[in-house]
Order: C-alpha cells, then sequence, then structure tokens
C-alpha cells in the first residue's frame, strides 16, 4: 500500500497561507452596474462589460426596450431605488444651457 501524504516526512503538516486580504479586483475593468443603455434607437436598463482594452460590450438586459430614455429612466429608477449619474449630470446642464 502506497503511504498516505501525512505519513511522508517531505509533505506539509499545515498549509501556509499569505497574510492580509486578497488583491482586489482591477478597477475599470469587468462588468458594469445597472445603467441605462442606448442600442441603435432604444433605450434599456443593463449592463455592459469593460475589456481590458477599455471598450464596453453589452452584457445583460434587465429590462424591456424603450423607444424614450425617459422611460428607461423611469425603468431604472423603479428597479435600483436611485436615479443615474448621468442623468443628474444631464439634467443639470440642461438647466445651465436654458438659463442662458
Amino acid at each position: 500500500m502506497w503511504p498516505q501524504g501525512y505519513q511522508n516526512r517531505w509533505f506539509p503538516s499545515t498549509i501556509t497561507r499569505k497574510e492580509g486580504n486578497p488583491p482586489p479586483h482591477r478597477q475599470g475593468f469587468g462588468q458594469t452596474p445597472l445603467r441605462v443603455i442606448q442600442d441603435g434607437d432604444s433605450f434599456y436598463v443593463g449592463t455592459a462589460y469593460v475589456l481590458p482594452s477599455g471598450a464596453e460590450e453589452p452584457y445583460t438586459v434587465e429590462s424591456d426596450y424603450f423607444d424614450t430614455e425617459d422611460q428607461a429612466q423611469w425603468m431604472y429608477q423603479k428597479m435600483t431605488g436611485k436615479t443615474s449619474n448621468e442623468s443628474l449630470v444631464r439634467d443639470y446642464v440642461r438647466q445651465v444651457l436654458l438659463a442662458k
């Protein structure tokens, strides 16, 4: 019968682990959080996947397709309970431009 691993002198009795936290996920790569995405003439709520080159590809579609961005923003707010930062910035810019 072959000896078991723990019976060999070279076999470590305990597994050493590196101290500290695991390295963080590389920032800027991978799946993005939910947001409103434009696909041709329609809009939807979904996620994108950021490639190492920095390019984005559609990843998931979490809602129906909408004709206007406002409808998709409404669905985003309904799904997450918050407004997207992009919509806040867009509304602020519209207000500033219309005030002139």
